[in-house]
């Protein structure tokens, strides 16, 4: 049977072992009675005997490894998928800081054009006024009602 290979013809996934079913349980103890290392013979060349009595535990043994298997590969999933989501989340956390730090460097020139505008010592304000003033212009509205900003 080992020169069948049968544990390798699954091109995905080879096995490692094939189990060789022998229907007649007495048969096989006769043939363990004359040669004890049967079993190991058996085994060395990737075969696994089993009978009757043996089949349904070994079959259900498979099942919980399998299932063992497969929860396994699901846990290897979720924890790329973490380390994946802890990446990107260190990078907006990057992101964000630097977001912060760009609207309080546009909030300090705000201010600075806003204290040059309007309310600084020698703003362009009271020069516009002045100029205002002196040369006579008449206007239906004043410059102190036109600058109003949002937030002051």
């Amino acid at each position: 049977m080992s020169k069948k290979e049968y544990q390798n013809k699954l091109k995905d996934s080879p096995l490692d072992y094939v189990f060789m079913f022998v229907p007649l349980e007495h048969s096989y103890l006769a043939a363990l009675e004359e040669d004890s290392m049967l079993c190991q013979y058996a085994y060395d060349k990737n075969v696994v005997l089993t009978t009757q009595s043996l089949l349904l535990p070994m079959m259900r043994t498979i099942e919980i490894i399998l299932k063992i298997d497969k929860r396994d590969k699901n846990v290897e999933n979720v924890i790329a998928m973490v380390n994946a989501f802890y990446e990107k989340y260190v990078g907006f956390a990057a992101s964000f800081e630097e977001v912060g730090d760009k609207l309080s460097k546009a909030q300090k020139s705000y201010n600075t054009a806003k204290l040059r505008l309007t309310t600084g010592k020698d703003n362009m304000c009271s020069w516009i006024e002045k100029i205002r003033e002196k040369s006579g212009i008449k206007t239906t509205k004043r410059l102190e009602t036109v600058i109003e900003f949002e937030g002051d």
